[in-house]
């Protein structure tokens, strides 16, 4: 009687190494940043009105630009309307020129759900919710801060720190996510007009991060601070890292003695 054979093993199917699933979602999504940001910035160009103000910005009785009405009037960072006699000393920051109107118009928000999301450029130099925006230091601290945490999160990961999927995904979107602004922070100087004429040094440190996201929360009214696909990605990470702590001190709890 013959002994029943053995099956075969069927073909083994090869699979591709976790590493690599990880590795491409995080590089697409910093591609996904940056080709988001380009867009921006073609789609909303530096205009006329901007230059001047960039120009007058550093003069100590300039009130700072903050808009510019559909009737042609300035308002500024007071949200007040200036005076038609203080603003004759700015000669050429004249809002009626048809030159000045019609690159205004470029610079209109793309509005969607009545106003509630609006697609514009916003500069920011500072960080989250426009913390030391403007600010003489911040080119200096937020550049110097990314750059430390991307060797933090490459130390912590050797170290096997992030051992979970979770965990992972949430360095993923972290490693992008803050790779994503510090380019803005490298780059974007280089882009601007008005900064041709200077060097390399001022040009790195008047780089800013590009958020085009503006969201007013409906039930609250509360318009939050714009914001960008890398801002989006530090921010899911941290709700992720917040969960996972949560879920690691129960299982602490759980243990017995």
């Amino acid at each position: 009687m013959d002994t029943p054979t053995e099956k075969e093993p069927g073909p083994h199917k090869k699979t591709l190494p976790g590493w690599l699933w990880w590795s491409l979602l995080g590089v697409g999504l910093y591609v996904l940043d940056q080709v988001s940001k380009l867009w921006i910035v073609h789609r909303f160009p530096l205009n006329y009105l901007n230059e001047k103000a960039q120009k007058y910005a550093y003069l100590p009785d300039f009130p700072g630009f903050h808009h510019v009405n559909a009737d042609g009037t300035l308002d500024f960072a007071t949200n007040a309307h200036v005076p038609a006699a203080d603003l004759a000393q700015f000669q050429d920051l004249n809002p009626n020129t048809v030159e000045a109107l019609n690159k205004l118009r470029e610079l209109e928000p793309i509005s969607f759900l009545d106003g509630a999301v609006n697609i514009t450029r916003v500069h920011n130099t500072g960080v989250a919710f426009g913390l030391g925006n403007g600010t003489a230091w911040s080119s200096y601290l937020f550049l110097a801060i990314p750059v430390l945490a991307i060797v933090a999160l490459i130390v912590l990961y050797r170290k096997n720190f992030f051992h979970t999927a979770w965990l992972k995904l949430a360095y993923v979107l972290l490693l992008a996510g803050v790779a994503g602004n510090l380019t803005d922070r490298l780059m974007q100087g280089f882009l601007i007009p008005y900064e041709q004429p200077h060097g390399f040094f001022t040009k790195l440190m008047n780089g800013y991060v590009v958020d085009f996201i503006d969201v007013t929360i409906p039930l609250f009214n509360y318009r939050w601070p714009a914001f960008n696909v890398a801002d989006s990605c530090i921010f899911v990470a941290a709700i992720i890292f917040f969960i996972a702590s949560i879920f690691s001190a129960r299982k602490k709890e759980e243990k017995p003695s």
